[in-house]
This record gives structure tokens, C-alpha cells and sequence, in this order.
């Protein structure tokens, strides 16, 4: 018996022993492969946004060499140098112009934008939007690097050159050059540096393992991640590196060993015009083969043998001491998830009867997070609830508990203050500290937050009530956008109410309860009226009128958002055909949720409607937001095509509060952008609002969009309108949203005036 054990004993070892040696190979292979995924998947990362840089250059080129100030400044009176020295108006208009560049191309460091004569000679230059005065202007611009190809090039092309040392600011730049044709003949250049080191930035934040921009052409190192590049050094001499091989041998993409380290590379796509032919080389050195390989394998099965139950031992007890934490642990932001928030709420409570204190619970919830995930990605999105979290954690104190819920939401526990207010100065530090910006992977993006609070044992003696009590304090703080807000009672209705709404929805529509009020939008050349926008109410039997930000949300969670978008499109439509049937042939506008965006029988029920009622696609406008369009993008463009084709006019709606890039814009079939009315309503106080209207207005109007200005309230801000060369106005100054009736009779007393007063809100 002793001899069959022994021999099962070592059946057993040698068993153990194969399983571990496969285990080891496999874990080898696994390894390797997981490597080179990760490498390539790096470089297809970093090769992409490089892609889109160029592209955007491009784009932003062309577009800011199709502003009129250009023009303008050939077809003055004057010799170019009486211009240039007289200054006024006309290089203002080119200042702007130039440094619209920054808003075409935010998060960049632009080192000079330059408006060149074609003999060489500046005409105007603007670093950090700052006009150069006229003697600080170079004479002779023919030997840079950029100057001879760009004149070469056809117009509507644009010039990429390769790495050189701006000779104004001692920095290592790209360029991007255009010519500007003026009267048939080529006048002059546009052209702006973009510094090296800004690549670096941009691309540094996506780099786990050490990366290179190689010139495929020299061979030289344009950029290394490791090693910022300073001002004057010489780029990388590839003397020295493992790079001359891979010139050589590679293709466009793919994975292989140099020198003992594992190097994966990618070509950059760039146009025909592009000098820079760019390959992205990420490496690692290769994981050495393990000590063993070298070794007999009876040596190793002896010693395999005696550590086996010791490993397997400490393993089993750090495997269940992870899956511990993991359970309590959120796993994005390593803070205390809802189970352990839950039992520290608990804990604290009972502490706090017995002492006679009290506790509070605030909960947190970001704004605008979904658009940046959405719009970025969900790779920008965790990194960006991990600095929130950072950032929380350094807000409140040691003995307080910070947990991430879930998505963007947070929450904090605070188990030992002396008065509920105490909470309140927690929450309002949460809140200044969240409206500052964030920086992920070299991007400043600003979201803030808002904060519900609720108190033990005033607002609840458990973690579940607490909880909720603070999400509706929450609620409240997001809808009254107030920052932070304590939980009262008589809130509290506003969840009954929610649920109400909910559940009577579906009713109100079949019932024709949603009725529809009508906002006139305003020629400003002819102050005619050239439209409407339909905005929808709900007309509640016992609640009275309910305004649509309270019910639209309800009717996308309740999936009712199709059944209420149809039904507003019908009314819309019924109307417009009864006015153009009385003479009155105004543009309807209807607003698209995103969710419409992704339904593919939206053109054939757009086209029903118009049947129905006899009119032409040409009579609608459909209002979309940038965030619409970028939720899933190839659906909503062949979706926004086929509205197109029905002749229905599209309209970009609170047009600059999205990230939808320029050169996405521009494959749209849109024919209007409306402003966004924060933007507008500021532009009279903040100098930098009032920047981004007129930029937006010479935009538009380069791309041959009609451009509507939201929320006009002032006589000021309309006149200014009117100066820039805006389209229509729409806002509370001309009229609010009115019944069909009552917008007959304002429509009267408007074409009496013919001067915008200011009308009662409401």
C-alpha cells in the first residue's frame, strides 16, 4: 500500500509538473501576443490622431483662407504698404481672421499665423492674437521652407511642410500654407506654424511604452515622447538607434525585433501635399526568457514540487483577499463602491445615535459628462472620472468616505459634523472645485457638477433613505442650476410628479394633450419674419401647462421620444399648411432628439407627414445638436442624407457648445447653424463670447450656411447682429414662444413696427 501511495504521489508530482511547465509556455505565448496587441494597438491609436491633426490643419486652413478680409484688403484704395502702415479697420478684420485659427484649433500651440504678399513680404503676422506692428514685419519670407511649394499649388490645396526652426520664435514647427487667389490672380499666402512640442503633448497621454515619429524619408527622429524637445536642439540623429533596419525592410504597418526589443510601426496617412511622410514606432525591450529554460527539467521538477503547495497557498490567499476588495472596490477609480458606502453609512449612523450627533450623505452628479464620452470616447471618459475622483478625494477628510456609485455619479459620507450646514460648505467646495477644468491627455475640458445633501437623523435614519433623500436634493440643484442644494420635504413631490408624468405620457399623446407654441425668427436685413421654431408643451388636464424640459426627458426613458417627435411634426405641418393656404409662408423648424437620429424609418415618416399635408420638404427645417450628430455618426449622416434628398432643410442647433470637428461639419448636408443663445445672450458683456459670435458668423458664412442667432433679448446685441451680417435673430426681444393664434396677432403689430421692443417673458 505504502508503494501504490508513493507511486500515485509521484504520478501526481510529474502531473503538477507538466501542468505548470505548460502553464509557463502558454503564459509565454499569451504574454507575447497581449504585447504585441498592446504595441500595435498604440501605434494605430497614435497614427489616427496624427491623421486627424493633419486633416483638421487642412480643413481649418481652407476654411479661415475663405474669410472676406482677405479680399477685402487687396480690393481697398492704396498701395499694400499705405494699408499696412494706415492700420484701422481693415487689419482688424484681418486680425480676426488670423486668429480664428486658435477657436478653428483649439488645444494647440499656434506659434504664428502670417498673411505673406507673393513677392515674400508680410502683410500682417498675429502670435497669440496680437498684431506684429508694421516694423516688426519680415521683408522677405521666399527662403522659408514653406514659401516656394505653397505658391506652386492650385487653389484649395494646402501645403504641409517638414520639421523646421521657426526663425521668429527659435521653436521646432510644421507649417500649413494656402495661396489666396484674389480677382483670378494669386495674391498672396496664409499661413500658420503649429510647434512640434504641441504634437508631443497630444500624443503622450495615449504612450505606455517608448514611442518615436521617425521621417520615413531620413530616418530622423521628428519627435521622441521620452525626451521633450526644447527650443533650438537638433531632431533625433538615427545614428545611434535601432532605426535604420527598420527604414529599410518596413512596410506601411506591423510588428518586429530589433536589437532585442519588439518594435511595432504604423505609416501616417497624409495628403499629396503633405511633406511629412511619418511613421509612429512604439518599442519595448523583449521579456527575457525565464531562468528554467536553461535548466534540466529534473531540477526543476524538484524544485517545482517542494514551492508548489507553498505558492499555491499564498496565492489562494491573495486571490481571496483580492476578490475582497474587488467587491467593496469600485474598479475604475479604486474608491469604496456603493456596498461599502452603504455599510459606512451604517456604521456611522449607529456611532452618531449613540453620541447624539449627526451625519450627512451628499451625492454627486457631473454635468455634461455624457457628452464628453460620447463625443470623446469612453478611453477619455475613465480618465476623466479618475481625475474626478483625484480631485474629490482631495476635497473632504480622512475620516470621510468618498465612493464612486456608478457612471458619473459620487458620493460622500460624512460621519461626524455638528450641524447640517457643515455638509452645505462641503458640497458648495465640491462644486467650485468641479467647475475648474480638467486636463486629460493634454485636453482642458470643463464639466462641473451638481450636489444633493441630506442629513441623519433629519432626512432619513438609513443608508437607503439618506441615498434617495439626496438624490432628489440633487435633482433640484440640477434643475434650479444652483450647485447644491439641501433636501427638503416638499421637493420630495417632485419625484411622485416624475412618476406621474411618466406614467400619463403615453395617454397625452394619443390625446392630443401636447400642444405646440411658435418662436419667430427675424430677417435682421428686412426685420421680416422668415419663420418659426415649433416648441412643444404639455396641456395637463390637472397640472396645467408643463414646459417641454420637464416631460422630454420622461418620454426618452419611457421610449416615447418617437411617438411625441411625431406628433409635434404633424401639428407643425398641419399648421404650416393652413398659413401658406391664408398667404403666410414661413419656414417651420422642428427639433430632433438624438434618439431620432438613429431610427432608420424617420425619412419615410417625414415624407409621409409631408404628404399628408401637401407640402414640399423645402417648407421644414429639422433642428439637430452637435451632440446628436456624434452618438453614432455613420447612422445620422445617412439618416440627415436622406432628409436631404427629400428636399428638407437641416439645422445645427446650439452650434459651438459641441466637439463636432469642422471637417465632420462640412460632409453634412446642413443649411443652417443656429448660435448657441449662452454665447449670444453674453456677447454684449464678455469680449470672448462676443468673439466666438462673429468668428461663428464669418464660419458660417464661408461654408454658405444661413446662420440664426438664439436667445436676442437686447436691442444691443440685435443691432450687433445685424452689423456682423447675421441671418435671423430669434429670442425674447422680438417675441416668446406663442400660441398659433396669438403669433397671428403678434405677426400683425410686428410688420406695424418693424422695431424690436422688448416682450414679456413667459
Amino acid at each position: 500500500m505504502r508503494l501504490f501511495r508513493g507511486a500515485l504521489l509521484l504520478i501526481g508530482l510529474g502531473l503538477l509538473v507538466t501542468a505548470v511547465d505548460l502553464g509557463i509556455s502558454g503564459n509565454r505565448v499569451s504574454v507575447g501576443q497581449d504585447r504585441d496587441r498592446e504595441l500595435a494597438q498604440q501605434v494605430n491609436d497614435q497614427s489616427r490622431i496624427l491623421e486627424e491633426h493633419f486633416d483638421r490643419a487642412r480643413t481649418n486652413m481652407l476654411l479661415t483662407a475663405q474669410n472676406p478680409a482677405f479680399r477685402d484688403f487687396y480690393r481697398a484704395p492704396g498701395t499694400r504698404a499705405e494699408k499696412i502702415a494706415a492700420g484701422g479697420p481693415l487689419l482688424r478684420d484681418v486680425t480676426e481672421a488670423l486668429s480664428y485659427l486658435e477657436v478653428l484649433y483649439p488645444g494647440r500651440v499656434i506659434s504664428e499665423v502670417c498673411f505673406i504678399h507673393n513677392n515674400g513680404a508680410e502683410n500682417a503676422r498675429v502670435v497669440g492674437a496680437t498684431l506684429a506692428e508694421p516694423d516688426e514685419l519680415s521683408t522677405d519670407e521666399t527662403k522659408n521652407p514653406f514659401f516656394q511649394p505653397t505658391l506652386a499649388l492650385a487653389p484649395g490645396r494646402v501645403y504641409q511642410a517638414a520639421p523646421y526652426v521657426s526663425p521668429d520664435t527659435g521653436e521646432w514647427v510644421i507649417s500649413n500654407s494656402t495661396p489666396l487667389v484674389v480677382d483670378g490672380e494669386q495674391r498672396a499666402i496664409l499661413h500658420f506654424e503649429v510647434s512640434l512640442a504641441s504634437f508631443q503633448s497630444a500624443l503622450q497621454g495615449s504612450s505606455r511604452n517608448h514611442t518615436e515619429i521617425v521621417d520615413a524619408d531620413t530616418g530622423d527622429i521628428a519627435l521622441d515622447l521620452e525626451h521633450p524637445l526644447r527650443s533650438g536642439d537638433p531632431l533625433g540623429d538615427p545614428a545611434d538607434r535601432p532605426m535604420r533596419e527598420l527604414m529599410r525592410t518596413s512596410t506601411n504597418s506591423g510588428v518586429t525585433t530589433i536589437d532585442g526589443q519588439r518594435v511595432a510601426y504604423r505609416s501616417v496617412a497624409t495628403g499629396a501635399d503633405n511633406a511629412n511622410h511619418w511613421l509612429v514606432v512604439t518599442r519595448t525591450p523583449l521579456t527575457p526568457l525565464p531562468f528554467w529554460s536553461d535548466i534540466g527539467v529534473g531540477p526543476i521538477a524538484m524544485l517545482l514540487s517542494g514551492l508548489f503547495i507553498v505558492v499555491f497557498a499564498l496565492s489562494s490567499r491573495r486571490n481571496q483577499r483580492r476578490l475582497q476588495s474587488a467587491a467593496i472596490t469600485d474598479g475604475l477609480t479604486l474608491l469604496p463602491n456603493r456596498t461599502l458606502l452603504y455599510d459606512r453609512i451604517s456604521q456611522g449612523n449607529r456611532l452618531a445615535r449613540r453620541r447624539g450627533t449627526e451625519t450627512a450623505v451628499l451625492l454627486i452628479d457631473l454635468d455634461r459628462f455624457k457628452e464628453v464620452n460620447d463625443t470623446l470616447g469612453h478611453h477619455k471618459g475613465d480618465l476623466l472620472l479618475t481625475e474626478v475622483g483625484l480631485r474629490l478625494r482631495s476635497m473632504v477628510r480622512d475620516c470621510d468616505t468618498l465612493a464612486r456609485l456608478g457612471g458619473d455619479e459620487f458620493a460622500v459620507f460624512l460621519p461626524e459634523i455638528t450641524h447640517a450646514t457643515d455638509a452645505i460648505v462641503t458640497a458648495q467646495r465640491i462644486v467650485r472645485a468641479l467647475a475648474e477644468p480638467f486636463v486629460v491627455d493634454g485636453m482642458s475640458i470643463q464639466i462641473g457638477g451638481s450636489v444633493g445633501v441630506a442629513s441623519f437623523p433629519a432626512h432619513g435614519l438609513n443608508a437607503d433613505t439618506l441615498i434617495q433623500h439626496a438624490d432628489v436634493a440633487m435633482y433640484q440643484a440640477k434643475q434650479r442650476h444652483c450647485g447644491s442644494v439641501m433636501y427638503e420635504a416638499i421637493n420630495d413631490r417632485h419625484s411622485e410628479r416624475r412618476l406621474l408624468l411618466s406614467s400619463e405620457l403615453r395617454h397625452a399623446i394619443e390625446d392630443h394633450q401636447l400642444v405646440v407654441h411658435y418662436q419667430p425668427k427675424i430677417d435682421l436685413a428686412t426685420s421680416e419674419m422668415t419663420g418659426v421654431e415649433a416648441l412643444v408643451r404639455w396641456q395637463h388636464p390637472d397640472l396645467g401647462l408643463i414646459a417641454p424640459d420637464e416631460f422630454i426627458p420622461v418620454a426618452e426613458e419611457a421610449g416615447l421620444i418617437k411617438a411625441l417627435t411625431m406628433e409635434v411634426l404633424d401639428q407643425a405641418l398641419e399648421r404650416s399648411r393652413e398659413w401658406r393656404d391664408e398667404g403666410l409662408a414661413a419656414q417651420m423648424s422642428v427639433n430632433l432628439s438624438a434618439r431620432s437620429l438613429v431610427d432608420a424609418d424617420l425619412p419615410a415618416a417625414v415624407a409621409r407627414l409631408l404628404d399628408r399635408w401637401g407640402l414640399d420638404g423645402s417648407s421644414l427645417t429639422l433642428e439637430i445638436t452637435e451632440t446628436a450628430i456624434i452618438e453614432d455618426q455613420e447612422i445620422a449622416t445617412s439618416i440627415l442624407a436622406e432628409l436631404h434628398d427629400l428636399g428638407v432643410r437641416l439645422s445645427i442647433d446650439d452650434f459651438g457648445t459641441g466637439y463636432f470637428s469642422l471637417s465632420g461639419l462640412r460632409k453634412l448636408p446642413v443649411d443652417e447653424i443656429k448660435i448657441d443663445r449662452g454665447f449670444v445672450s453674453a456677447m454684449s458683456s464678455e469680449e470672448k463670447d462676443a468673439f466666438i459670435v462673429r468668428s461663428t458668423i464669418t464660419l458660417g458664412k464661408n461654408l454658405g450656411f444661413r446662420v440664426v442667432a438664439e436667445g436676442v433679448e437686447d436691442l444691443e446685441t440685435f443691432e450687433e447682429l445685424r452689423r456682423l451680417g447675421c441671418d435671423d435673430a430669434q429670442g425674447f426681444l422680438m417675441s416668446r414662444p406663442l400660441p398659433a393664434d396669438e403669433l397671428l396677432v403678434w405677426l400683425g403689430e410686428w410688420r406695424h413696427q418693424r422695431t424690436p421692443v422688448p416682450a414679456a417673458s413667459g
